[in-house]
């Protein structure tokens, strides 16, 4: 899921794009009826938790992370085996987005939660999608593009969609489209 966004709104739409999978959906802590705080440490436990447990059924994981949770996606490609991952609206820090917003106050300092994604790429083995919304206004272009640039080339499939802002890209046809041919091949 992304920033404050109940993971529940997904499931229809990826039950219905991967009806041959098994898809598991993950709330943040706090969110979506679940307990707890979200902080950077908690929500990266509760994603190796989920897989650690999958993986007892099933071999080949793939994960799909939105906004905040791009970082998540990565942080759980970094430590764990993935065989395909898609990172919708993706950032390199939080840090970084957090100062291009607040130039003037030292965010590596006043932030708590880094989701630091930059510092795993050369961890991450799993062929990787990136969605880029063309206007997307909370996490800029320039952002996803900073992370894309450490991907090796043939590991990396980037595609923007057209006329999506941040939070209505999953409503774009070729959204869907994406996912369904990236992870069905």
């Amino acid at each position: 899921g992304g920033n404050a966004e109940a993971v529940v709104y997904n499931a229809e739409d990826f039950l219905t794009a991967f009806p041959l999978y098994t898809v598991y959906l993950l709330n943040y802590r706090g969110y979506g009826g679940s307990s707890g705080q979200p902080t950077e440490a908690g929500i990266y436990a509760d994603a190796l938790a989920l897989y650690d447990k999958v993986q007892e059924k099933q071999k080949n994981i793939s994960v799909i992370g939105r906004s905040l949770g791009s970082g998540v996606a990565t942080y759980l490609a970094s430590k764990r085996p993935i065989q395909k991952m898609a990172l919708i609206s993706p950032y390199g820090s939080i840090t970084s987005v957090a100062q291009n917003k607040f130039p003037i106050y030292p965010m590596f300092l006043l932030l708590k939660d880094k989701y630091d994604s930059i510092g795993r790429v050369k961890e991450i083995s799993a062929k990787t999608i990136v969605l880029i919304a063309e206007n997307d206004e909370v996490i800029p272009k320039k952002h996803s593009l900073r992370l894309i640039s450490e991907f090796p080339s043939e590991q990396i499939t980037v595609k923007t969609i057209p006329d999506a802002g941040h939070n209505d890209i999953s409503n774009k046809t070729e959204y869907n489209q994406h996912l369904k041919d990236f992870f069905n091949n």
